[in-house]
């Protein structure tokens, strides 16, 4: 059977025709495949790198809240409310050209100011939200869920390829609220 078809295709005009196409059809793929996967890997290290800065500065001022809170030091100019973050995050995620609808924040913090227990607060990053506040040495996470698609890629295969990318970054607040005031 081998030898029939070699037979046939050794003397026919425009096999290297053939061979172009298919070679350039697989480049075509292996581009858009890797023109993807860097696009999404960038996503990600943008996101990450947010996070970090998000959680770095909730820790800095241990919490979030919708308005600053009296007697924080540097006042508003230090602290970012709710709705600072917000609109940080709103923005990154526009430039990414992340819908709103495809992504959420959560903020967890431990409260440990009662003796027997600790308590976990959460809540989701919105726009007005009332916020959380913890204490010094109050464990804090925020956590990034946003979906993604493969754009090129998705050309080639069936269907649309999509994902979801968490990211998750802790610390400790470093400033011990004056609640006598």
């Amino acid at each position: 059977m081998n030898k029939k078809i070699k037979k046939r295709l050794v003397n026919q005009k425009g096999i290297s025709t053939v061979e172009f196409v298919i070679s350039f059809l697989v480049f075509i793929m292996l581009f858009s495949f890797i023109f993807d996967l860097t696009l999404i890997t960038y996503k990600q290290y943008v996101i990450s790198e947010q996070a970090t800065q998000m959680a770095y500065q909730i820790a800095k001022q241990s919490g979030i809240e919708k308005t600053t809170p009296y007697n924080f030091p540097g006042g508003a100019e230090n602290y970012y409310t709710t709705t600072e973050l917000y609109n940080v995050m709103e923005r990154k995620m526009s430039n990414l050209q992340i819908p709103s609808s495809d992504w959420s924040v959560v903020i967890s913090s431990e409260d440990k100011s009662a003796p027997s227990y600790a308590q976990l607060k959460s809540f989701t990053l919105a726009q007005n939200h009332s916020g959380l506040r913890s204490n010094y040495r109050d464990y804090i996470s925020v956590k990034v869920t946003y979906n993604y698609k493969w754009g090129l890629w998705s050309q080639f295969v069936p269907g649309e390829v999509t994902g979801t990318m968490v990211v998750e970054r802790h610390a400790f607040s470093e400033y011990n609220h004056d609640y006598s005031k």
